[in-house]
């Protein structure tokens, strides 16, 4: 969106979800600052280990490479919005706040788990990095 010259519209959305999170966590009982919890939601919810894909000779092998606080962070991203995207229930900005109550209530690690579990039956081809 922001690339395509949307940053009113992503400043708006990023309001709206600001503004949602406050009301929930109020209801939580605590008194957090809605971008504080924004922040620790994809710092908790961000991958150790990546999955890359190489070929060695006619075999593909997906291995497991360990990520920078950069590219975790990124790929948290990046997995929220397809997780995201995935539920066509709501508006983005409800499905995103439902996301993140999820997390508090510890229902949703989802993509996490998920690469982790991955790469764990991956790990035998740990051999295979070059780097």
């Amino acid at each position: 969106m922001l690339k395509s010259g949307k940053k009113e519209k992503i400043e708006i959305m990023f309001v709206k979800i600001l503004v949602l999170l406050g009301k929930f966590i109020k209801n939580f009982g605590k008194e957090e600052h809605p971008f504080h919890f924004l922040i620790s939601f994809f710092l908790a919810n961000r991958p150790l280990v990546g999955l890359k894909k190489i070929k060695i000779g006619s075999q593909n092998y997906t291995i497991p490479v360990p990520l920078n606080t950069n590219q975790s962070i990124k790929k948290s991203i990046r997995n929220v919005l397809v997780d995201i995207g995935l539920k066509k229930k709501k508006k983005f900005v409800e499905n995103l706040v439902y996301e993140m109550l999820d997390f508090k209530s510890m229902k949703y690690m989802g993509s996490k788990i998920d690469t982790h579990k991955r790469a764990l039956k991956n790990r035998k081809f740990l051999h295979y990095r070059w780097f």
